[in-house]
């Protein structure tokens, strides 16, 4: 296991007063440093040797304990600077910000929080294996590499991120008339807008020069 604590917060928080010595050193950090990726909080806690943040255990499952620990306790001192009204974390995929804010309570004008009640959970951990690891990286590479074709076709067809069906289907018709080859357009631009838009509508693209691979297909 990875050395959590057997003191677990319940779903509706902890108390204000958290014994975790590793809650008041992280505190201590973003006072000093308000915004951290995940990346450079994990490395500078394992430069500190706090456990189990210390451990060598490059493993995906390793890797993974350490992420879920981080944000457990990121959560619980989230919960504890709310109550004693010092603050709030704001908490995205990449990593943590300490923001200001008056007063306290504010906890109880937040709505539910899926990723909150998932990161304090003992469970979630005690019942995630590396088989388990493995397909939640999976899943995330086939997220982020869609997310990064369907950026890829927008830029391609100079279209923003709010296009609707018709006006990709517009846009496309566009600037198929004005590259096609057959009426003295770019052979290769003409491809690649063919792709863009076979992204776009869900649709195998049948021409090269087009979006970025994706993670499995390499």
């Amino acid at each position: 296991m990875t050395g959590i604590p057997a003191r677990w917060p319940g779903r509706a928080g902890p108390a204000v007063i958290d014994p975790d010595p590793r809650l008041a050193l992280l505190e201590a950090m973003l006072a000093s440093r308000p915004a951290w990726r995940e990346f450079d909080l994990l490395g500078e806690l394992r430069r500190r040797r706090v456990p189990p943040f210390e451990d060598p255990d490059g493993s995906t499952l390793g890797l993974f304990r350490r992420h879920f620990l981080l944000r457990h306790l990121l959560y619980r001192l989230r919960d504890r600077l709310l109550a004693r009204g010092l603050g709030d974390l704001a908490l995205d995929a990449v990593g943590v910000r300490y923001c200001a804010h008056p007063g306290p309570r504010r906890r109880a004008l937040v709505a539910p929080e899926p990723l909150r009640a998932y990161y304090l959970d003992p469970d979630e951990l005690a019942s995630t294996g590396a088989a388990e690891v493995d397909a939640l990286l999976t899943a995330f590479w086939r997220r982020y590499h869609a997310h990064a074709r369907r950026e890829w076709a927008l830029r391609e067809l100079d279209l923003g991120a709010e296009a609707t069906p018709d006006i990709i289907r517009r846009r496309y018709r566009e600037l198929a008339m004005q590259y096609h080859p057959d009426r003295g357009g770019d052979s290769a631009r003409f491809a690649r807008i063919n792709a863009a838009h076979a992204v776009l509508v869900g649709l195998p693209a049948s021409t090269g020069g087009g979006a970025p691979a994706r993670r499995g297909d390499r």
